[in-house]
């Protein structure tokens, strides 16, 4: 009787079969064909279709399946093997990204545009602080608007804001910014209600009860005071 050993996954690449009987072994180098592959196809769409000029490409959430001739298949989502390709660069509508696997290629479609202003959209947001107080942008909308003619409302969640510290009566400008585009919004801050004197005890005056004479082992009447 014999013994096989194999030193890798033979199913996928080639190696050494090493046979042994009694005291004698033989190596036999294996050549293993990789799996013809049929066509590739996108099975799950990447998440994140739409890019500013210049963004880099984020395949997050892309899944390739590769068809064999064997009638097997694969899900790729670990992209190092393949070659992608796609200019980001400049606003142009839709542009082609193009992944390529073992010299099969699939390709999708993202949207790149540049903003062009911004403003703010919903002015209902706090406009009065006092002093001391920070900025609260909680009911604040911008709006985006892009060079394709697209427009987006974004909340707080997206832009940034910075001010001088509200540290006396007065106007203070906020800078929003998205992108580094700015708008700028007026606030005013309030001295607020001055604070009450504090309470000073400056005596007490005390009304003698009506009972004030008693006899030795008389119970204290303190009814008047």
């Amino acid at each position: 009787e014999f013994e096989a050993v194999y030193g890798a996954d033979v199913m996928t690449r080639g190696t050494e079969l090493v046979i042994t009987y009694a005291d004698k072994t033989l190596t036999v180098i294996l050549t293993v064909n990789a799996k013809a592959i049929t066509d590739i196809a996108i099975t799950s769409p990447a998440e994140k279709t739409l890019y500013l000029a210049g963004e880099e490409l984020d395949t997050t959430g892309l899944a390739i399946t590769v068809n064999y001739e064997d009638g097997t298949s694969e899900t790729i989502t670990d992209f190092s093997d393949c070659i992608i390709s796609a200019d980001l660069s400049v606003a142009n509508d839709e542009a082609v990204v193009s992944v390529t696997y073992e010299g099969f290629t699939v390709t999708y479609t993202v949207m790149v545009r540049e903003i062009e202003f911004i403003f703010i959209s919903q002015e209902s947001y706090k406009t009065e602080y006092e002093i001391g107080e920070e900025f609260d942008p909680q009911d604040m909308l911008i709006c985006v608007s892009y060079t394709n003619y697209d427009s987006e409302e974004l909340d707080s969640t997206a832009f940034t804001w910075s001010h001088d510290p509200f540290e006396a009566e007065g106007t203070y400008y906020v800078t929003i910014n998205y992108n580094g585009f700015e708008e700028i919004v007026e606030v005013t801050v309030l001295a607020g209600e001055p604070e009450p004197e504090p309470v000073v005890l400056t005596g007490i005056t005390v009304e003698a009860p009506t009972k004030t004479t008693y006899t030795v082992g008389d119970t204290l009447d303190l009814a008047g005071m």
